[in-house]
C-alpha cells in the first residue's frame, strides 16, 4: 500500500505514526493566505474599462468583451464578440482594441483599463499595436493588471 496521500488532516497524534507503518507517504497541505479582493471604481472623472478574451483551446474558438463604469460604479456600456478562431492572448487583445475603440466613439478620454492578462498588461500584441498605441495617444489611458475575479464583479 505504497500510495500518496495528497489531501490528509491528522486527527491525533498517532495518525502519522500509523501511515508511516503503513508504507504511505504524506503530500502536506500547504495552505495560502486568502486575500480579499473588490472591484472598486476609478478616481473621479475617470471611466474604468475592464476587458477579459479567451479561447476554447489554444488556440481554439475564441471572444472577448468588457465593461466601462464611471467613477459611481455606473454602467455606460458594455460589449462582447466572437473574435473566431485565435489565441488566448489575440483574444484578450482584441477586446482590449474593442473596448478603447467604444470608449473613443462615447468620447472618453480618461481611461484606466484592468485586464487579468499580463501580457496585455505588460505590453501590446504586435498586429494591433499600431491602433492600440494610436488611441492610446488619443486618450489618456494607464494599464492595471488585475484578478480574474474583480473584471465582471
Amino acid at each position: 500500500m505504497s500510495s500518496k496521500i495528497k489531501h490528509f488532516w491528522c486527527q491525533g497524534p498517532l495518525d502519522r505514526v500509523i501511515l508511516d507503518e503503513l508504507g504511505c507517504s504524506i503530500i502536506p497541505i500547504v495552505t495560502r493566505k486568502v486575500e480579499l479582493i473588490a472591484w472598486r471604481p476609478p478616481e473621479r472623472g475617470q471611466v474604468k474599462l475592464n476587458v477579459d478574451g479567451g479561447s476554447c483551446g489554444n488556440p481554439g474558438i475564441s471572444g472577448g468583451g468588457g465593461i466601462i463604469r464611471d467613477d459611481q460604479g455606473g454602467v455606460v456600456a458594455g460589449f462582447a464578440h466572437n473574435y473566431g478562431h485565435a489565441t488566448n492572448t489575440i483574444a484578450e487583445c482584441r477586446a482590449l482594441l474593442d473596448g478603447l475603440r467604444l470608449c473613443r466613439q462615447l468620447g472618453l478620454r480618461d481611461v484606466l483599463v484592468e485586464s487579468d492578462s499580463m501580457v496585455i498588461v505588460g505590453w501590446f500584441l504586435w498586429k494591433f499595436w499600431e491602433e492600440i498605441t494610436t488611441m492610446v495617444g488619443e486618450l489618456n489611458v494607464r494599464f492595471r493588471h488585475i484578478f480574474r475575479e474583480l473584471i465582471w464583479q
